[in-house]
Protein backbone atom coordinates (compact mmCIF):
# COMPACT_ATOMS: atom_id res chain seq x y z
CA UNK A 1 0.00 0.00 0.00
CA UNK A 2 2.83 2.41 0.86
CA UNK A 3 4.34 1.79 -2.55
CA UNK A 4 1.08 2.66 -4.25
CA UNK A 5 0.69 5.87 -2.22
CA UNK A 6 4.27 6.84 -2.99
CA UNK A 7 3.66 6.21 -6.66
CA UNK A 8 0.56 8.45 -6.75
CA UNK A 9 2.36 11.13 -4.77
CA UNK A 10 5.24 10.87 -7.23
CA UNK A 11 2.82 11.14 -10.19
CA UNK A 12 0.95 14.15 -8.79
CA UNK A 13 4.19 15.93 -8.07
CA UNK A 14 5.41 15.30 -11.62
CA UNK A 15 2.16 16.50 -13.19
CA UNK A 16 2.19 19.65 -11.06
CA UNK A 17 5.72 20.50 -12.17
CA UNK A 18 4.87 19.78 -15.80
CA UNK A 19 1.85 22.11 -15.68
CA UNK A 20 3.98 24.77 -14.01
CA UNK A 21 6.54 24.38 -16.77
CA UNK A 22 3.94 24.75 -19.55
CA UNK A 23 2.37 27.80 -17.90
CA UNK A 24 5.81 29.39 -17.53
CA UNK A 25 6.61 28.81 -21.22
CA UNK A 26 3.22 30.24 -22.27
CA UNK A 27 3.59 33.46 -20.33
CA UNK A 28 7.22 33.81 -21.40
CA UNK A 29 6.12 33.84 -25.02
CA UNK A 30 3.29 36.28 -24.31
CA UNK A 31 5.68 38.66 -22.57
CA UNK A 32 8.12 38.33 -25.44
CA UNK A 33 5.50 39.21 -28.05
CA UNK A 34 4.12 42.18 -26.15
CA UNK A 35 7.44 43.64 -25.06
CA UNK A 36 7.61 47.38 -25.70
CA UNK A 37 9.87 48.61 -28.49
CA UNK A 38 13.20 50.28 -27.84
CA UNK A 39 15.31 51.51 -30.73
CA UNK A 40 18.87 52.72 -31.00
CA UNK A 41 21.24 52.47 -33.98
CA UNK A 42 20.92 50.47 -37.20
CA UNK A 43 22.64 47.39 -35.83
CA UNK A 44 21.61 47.53 -32.16
CA UNK A 45 17.99 47.58 -30.98
CA UNK A 46 15.10 45.37 -29.97
CA UNK A 47 12.88 44.14 -32.76
CA UNK A 48 9.10 44.00 -32.85
CA UNK A 49 8.16 41.24 -35.24
CA UNK A 50 6.25 42.41 -38.30
CA UNK A 51 2.97 40.82 -39.33
CA UNK A 52 3.97 41.14 -42.96
CA UNK A 53 5.05 38.37 -45.31
CA UNK A 54 8.77 38.55 -44.49
CA UNK A 55 9.28 37.24 -40.97
CA UNK A 56 12.92 36.67 -40.11
CA UNK A 57 13.78 34.35 -37.26
CA UNK A 58 14.22 36.69 -34.36
CA UNK A 59 13.90 36.11 -30.62
CA UNK A 60 13.15 32.41 -30.29
CA UNK A 61 12.81 30.63 -26.97
CA UNK A 62 13.62 26.94 -27.04
CA UNK A 63 12.71 24.80 -24.06
CA UNK A 64 14.35 21.57 -23.03
CA UNK A 65 12.84 19.22 -20.46
CA UNK A 66 15.43 17.23 -18.53
CA UNK A 67 14.76 14.75 -15.79
CA UNK A 68 17.30 12.55 -14.11
CA UNK A 69 16.56 10.11 -11.33
CA UNK A 70 12.84 10.89 -11.30
CA UNK A 71 10.66 14.03 -11.50
CA UNK A 72 12.05 15.43 -8.24
CA UNK A 73 15.15 16.37 -10.25
CA UNK A 74 13.15 17.91 -13.12
CA UNK A 75 15.01 20.91 -14.58
CA UNK A 76 14.17 23.41 -17.29
CA UNK A 77 16.72 24.79 -19.73
CA UNK A 78 15.98 27.85 -21.86
CA UNK A 79 18.08 28.94 -24.83
CA UNK A 80 17.53 32.08 -26.88
CA UNK A 81 18.64 32.90 -30.42
CA UNK A 82 19.17 36.57 -31.23
CA UNK A 83 18.56 38.46 -34.47
CA UNK A 84 21.50 38.62 -36.84
CA UNK A 85 23.06 41.97 -37.67
CA UNK A 86 21.45 41.75 -41.12
CA UNK A 87 17.99 41.32 -39.60
CA UNK A 88 18.66 44.22 -37.25
CA UNK A 89 19.83 46.33 -40.17
CA UNK A 90 16.62 45.65 -42.08
CA UNK A 91 14.44 46.40 -39.08
CA UNK A 92 16.26 49.69 -38.57
CA UNK A 93 15.83 50.77 -42.19
CA UNK A 94 12.15 49.94 -42.15
CA UNK A 95 11.65 51.69 -38.82
CA UNK A 96 13.07 54.96 -40.18
CA UNK A 97 10.61 54.89 -43.08
CA UNK A 98 7.71 54.00 -40.82
CA UNK A 99 8.47 56.80 -38.37
CA UNK A 100 8.94 59.52 -41.01
CA UNK A 101 5.78 58.43 -42.83
CA UNK A 102 3.81 58.62 -39.60
CA UNK A 103 1.37 61.46 -39.09
CA UNK A 104 3.22 62.14 -35.83
CA UNK A 105 6.39 63.07 -37.71
CA UNK A 106 6.98 66.78 -38.32
CA UNK A 107 8.82 66.00 -41.56
CA UNK A 108 6.53 66.57 -44.53
CA UNK A 109 7.01 66.12 -48.26
CA UNK A 110 4.70 65.96 -51.32
CA UNK A 111 2.44 62.90 -51.36
CA UNK A 112 3.23 61.80 -47.82
CA UNK A 113 -0.39 61.63 -46.71
CA UNK A 114 -1.83 60.15 -49.89
CA UNK A 115 -3.48 56.77 -49.62
CA UNK A 116 -2.46 53.99 -51.98
CA UNK A 117 -5.75 54.34 -53.86
CA UNK A 118 -4.97 57.99 -54.52
CA UNK A 119 -1.80 57.12 -56.43
CA UNK A 120 -2.48 57.09 -60.19
CA UNK A 121 -1.90 53.74 -61.87
CA UNK A 122 0.70 55.28 -64.18
CA UNK A 123 2.74 56.22 -61.10
CA UNK A 124 2.98 52.53 -60.15
CA UNK A 125 4.89 51.56 -63.26
CA UNK A 126 8.06 50.74 -61.34
CA UNK A 127 6.44 47.91 -59.43
CA UNK A 128 7.21 44.50 -60.93
CA UNK A 129 5.01 41.64 -59.78
CA UNK A 130 6.06 37.99 -59.73
CA UNK A 131 2.91 35.98 -58.99
CA UNK A 132 4.77 32.69 -59.16
CA UNK A 133 6.95 33.47 -56.15
CA UNK A 134 4.74 36.07 -54.48
CA UNK A 135 7.24 38.90 -54.89
CA UNK A 136 6.91 42.60 -55.71
CA UNK A 137 10.03 44.56 -56.65
CA UNK A 138 10.16 48.33 -57.09
CA UNK A 139 13.02 49.00 -59.46
CA UNK A 140 14.99 52.23 -59.16
CA UNK A 141 17.11 53.18 -62.19
CA UNK A 142 20.84 53.41 -61.45
CA UNK A 143 20.51 51.10 -58.43
CA UNK A 144 21.37 47.61 -59.74
CA UNK A 145 17.92 47.38 -61.30
CA UNK A 146 19.16 45.64 -64.47
CA UNK A 147 20.53 42.71 -62.47
CA UNK A 148 17.44 42.50 -60.24
CA UNK A 149 15.03 42.57 -63.16
CA UNK A 150 17.10 40.01 -65.05
CA UNK A 151 17.02 37.61 -62.11
CA UNK A 152 13.26 38.02 -61.68
CA UNK A 153 12.70 37.36 -65.37
CA UNK A 154 14.72 34.14 -65.16
CA UNK A 155 12.82 32.99 -62.08
CA UNK A 156 9.31 33.89 -63.15
CA UNK A 157 9.27 34.29 -66.94
CA UNK A 158 5.87 35.96 -66.45
CA UNK A 159 6.43 39.32 -64.79
CA UNK A 160 3.74 41.96 -64.67
CA UNK A 161 4.05 45.72 -64.47
CA UNK A 162 0.44 46.56 -65.28
CA UNK A 163 -1.82 47.21 -62.29
CA UNK A 164 -5.56 47.22 -62.88
CA UNK A 165 -7.92 46.01 -60.14
CA UNK A 166 -7.23 47.90 -56.92
CA UNK A 167 -8.76 45.14 -54.83
CA UNK A 168 -6.31 42.63 -56.30
CA UNK A 169 -3.46 45.08 -55.79
CA UNK A 170 -4.31 45.43 -52.10
CA UNK A 171 -4.32 41.64 -51.72
CA UNK A 172 -0.88 41.28 -53.29
CA UNK A 173 0.61 44.16 -51.33
CA UNK A 174 -0.60 42.55 -48.13
CA UNK A 175 0.58 39.03 -48.88
CA UNK A 176 3.55 39.29 -51.24
CA UNK A 177 7.15 39.99 -50.23
CA UNK A 178 7.97 43.56 -51.30
CA UNK A 179 11.50 44.88 -51.74
CA UNK A 180 13.51 47.68 -53.30
CA UNK A 181 17.15 48.75 -53.58
CA UNK A 182 18.36 52.32 -53.08
CA UNK A 183 21.57 54.34 -53.02
CA UNK A 184 22.89 57.71 -51.91
CA UNK A 185 20.69 60.24 -53.81
CA UNK A 186 23.56 62.50 -54.91
CA UNK A 187 25.72 59.59 -56.08
CA UNK A 188 22.70 58.29 -58.00
CA UNK A 189 22.46 61.68 -59.75
CA UNK A 190 26.14 61.51 -60.68
CA UNK A 191 25.68 58.00 -62.06
CA UNK A 192 22.63 59.10 -64.07
CA UNK A 193 24.48 62.08 -65.50
CA UNK A 194 27.51 60.00 -66.50
CA UNK A 195 25.32 57.40 -68.14
CA UNK A 196 23.05 59.78 -70.03
CA UNK A 197 25.19 62.82 -70.81
CA UNK A 198 28.90 62.20 -70.20
CA UNK A 199 28.97 58.98 -72.23
CA UNK A 200 27.52 58.35 -75.72
CA UNK A 201 23.81 57.62 -75.37
CA UNK A 202 21.31 57.12 -78.17
CA UNK A 203 18.39 58.35 -76.05
CA UNK A 204 20.01 61.64 -74.95
CA UNK A 205 21.61 63.79 -77.63
CA UNK A 206 22.14 66.92 -75.53
CA UNK A 207 25.68 67.68 -74.44
CA UNK A 208 25.82 69.57 -71.15
CA UNK A 209 28.02 69.94 -68.12
CA UNK A 210 27.22 68.59 -64.68
CA UNK A 211 26.74 72.16 -63.48
CA UNK A 212 24.11 72.77 -66.16
CA UNK A 213 22.47 69.46 -65.28
CA UNK A 214 22.08 70.57 -61.65
CA UNK A 215 20.69 73.95 -62.81
CA UNK A 216 18.18 72.06 -64.95
CA UNK A 217 17.02 70.02 -61.95
CA UNK A 218 16.71 73.10 -59.76
CA UNK A 219 14.76 75.14 -62.32
CA UNK A 220 11.09 75.19 -61.12
CA UNK A 221 9.99 75.34 -64.74
CA UNK A 222 11.49 71.92 -65.48
CA UNK A 223 8.80 69.85 -63.77
CA UNK A 224 6.04 72.18 -64.86
CA UNK A 225 6.79 71.19 -68.43
CA UNK A 226 7.39 67.49 -67.81
CA UNK A 227 7.98 65.13 -64.89
CA UNK A 228 11.57 64.23 -64.10
CA UNK A 229 13.06 61.36 -66.04
CA UNK A 230 13.01 58.13 -64.04
CA UNK A 231 16.81 58.16 -63.74
CA UNK A 232 16.75 61.30 -61.58
CA UNK A 233 13.21 61.09 -60.27
CA UNK A 234 13.13 60.97 -56.46
CA UNK A 235 12.99 57.39 -55.19
CA UNK A 236 10.03 58.04 -52.91
CA UNK A 237 8.04 59.16 -55.97
CA UNK A 238 8.92 55.97 -57.82
CA UNK A 239 8.29 53.47 -55.01
CA UNK A 240 5.87 55.21 -52.60
CA UNK A 241 7.30 53.93 -49.29
CA UNK A 242 4.65 55.72 -47.22
CA UNK A 243 1.87 53.85 -49.03
CA UNK A 244 3.65 50.51 -49.52
CA UNK A 245 5.20 48.84 -46.47
CA UNK A 246 8.31 47.23 -47.90
CA UNK A 247 9.54 44.04 -46.28
CA UNK A 248 13.12 44.51 -47.43
CA UNK A 249 15.14 47.65 -48.14
CA UNK A 250 18.48 46.99 -49.79
CA UNK A 251 21.24 49.51 -50.41
CA UNK A 252 23.82 49.61 -53.17
CA UNK A 253 26.43 50.47 -50.54
CA UNK A 254 25.84 47.07 -48.90
CA UNK A 255 24.75 45.27 -52.06
CA UNK A 256 26.59 41.96 -51.59
CA UNK A 257 25.35 41.40 -48.03
CA UNK A 258 21.85 42.62 -48.79
CA UNK A 259 21.34 40.50 -51.89
CA UNK A 260 22.57 37.39 -50.07
CA UNK A 261 20.20 38.16 -47.21
CA UNK A 262 17.26 38.79 -49.57
CA UNK A 263 17.79 35.53 -51.45
CA UNK A 264 17.76 33.62 -48.16
CA UNK A 265 14.51 35.32 -47.14
CA UNK A 266 12.98 34.39 -50.49
CA UNK A 267 14.34 30.84 -50.21
CA UNK A 268 16.28 31.22 -53.47
CA UNK A 269 19.87 31.21 -52.22
CA UNK A 270 20.49 27.82 -53.87
CA UNK A 271 18.79 28.74 -57.14
CA UNK A 272 20.55 31.90 -58.21
CA UNK A 273 23.69 33.86 -57.51
CA UNK A 274 23.50 37.64 -57.64
CA UNK A 275 26.39 39.30 -59.52
CA UNK A 276 28.87 40.88 -57.08
CA UNK A 277 28.64 44.62 -56.58
CA UNK A 278 31.55 46.92 -57.35
CA UNK A 279 32.43 50.59 -57.17
CA UNK A 280 35.46 52.18 -58.70
CA UNK A 281 35.42 55.06 -56.20
CA UNK A 282 33.75 55.68 -52.87
CA UNK A 283 30.60 57.76 -52.65
CA UNK A 284 32.43 60.41 -50.64
CA UNK A 285 35.05 60.85 -53.36
CA UNK A 286 32.40 61.01 -56.07
CA UNK A 287 30.49 63.76 -54.33
CA UNK A 288 33.61 65.76 -53.50
CA UNK A 289 34.92 65.64 -57.07
CA UNK A 290 31.68 66.14 -58.97
CA UNK A 291 30.22 68.81 -56.72
CA UNK A 292 33.44 70.83 -56.47
CA UNK A 293 32.11 73.38 -58.99
CA UNK A 294 28.56 73.47 -57.64
CA UNK A 295 27.90 76.47 -55.42
CA UNK A 296 26.97 75.94 -51.78
CA UNK A 297 23.62 77.62 -52.42
CA UNK A 298 22.80 75.19 -55.24
CA UNK A 299 23.89 72.21 -53.15
CA UNK A 300 21.47 73.27 -50.45
CA UNK A 301 18.66 73.64 -52.97
CA UNK A 302 19.47 70.24 -54.44
CA UNK A 303 19.44 68.67 -50.99
CA UNK A 304 16.02 70.17 -50.34
CA UNK A 305 14.83 68.70 -53.63
CA UNK A 306 15.98 65.21 -52.60
CA UNK A 307 15.67 65.57 -48.83
CA UNK A 308 12.87 63.01 -48.58
CA UNK A 309 15.11 60.36 -50.16
CA UNK A 310 18.02 61.23 -47.88
CA UNK A 311 15.92 61.02 -44.72
CA UNK A 312 13.54 58.18 -45.54
CA UNK A 313 16.38 55.87 -46.53
CA UNK A 314 18.81 56.80 -43.76
CA UNK A 315 21.44 58.83 -45.58
CA UNK A 316 23.17 61.67 -43.75
CA UNK A 317 23.06 65.23 -44.99
CA UNK A 318 26.06 65.75 -47.33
Amino acid sequence: MDHILNFFSYLVDFEFKLVYFLVFVFFSKILNLTHSRRWTSEDSFLWKESSRSVKPKLTIIKTHLKYDQGPNNLTYTFTQSSPTHLELRQAHRRRIIRELCSANSSFNFPGKFKTFDQIPSKALGHLIVDDRHGVIYCFVPKVACTNCKGIMIVLSQNLKTVWTLRQLMHHKLKNYTKFLFIRDPFVRLISAFRNKFALPNEDFYIQLSFTHFIKYLLDPQTEKEKHFNEHWQQIYRLCHPCQIEYDFVGKLETLDEDTEHLLKILGMENQICFPPGYRNRTAANWERDWFANISVADRRKLYNLYEADFRLFGYGKP
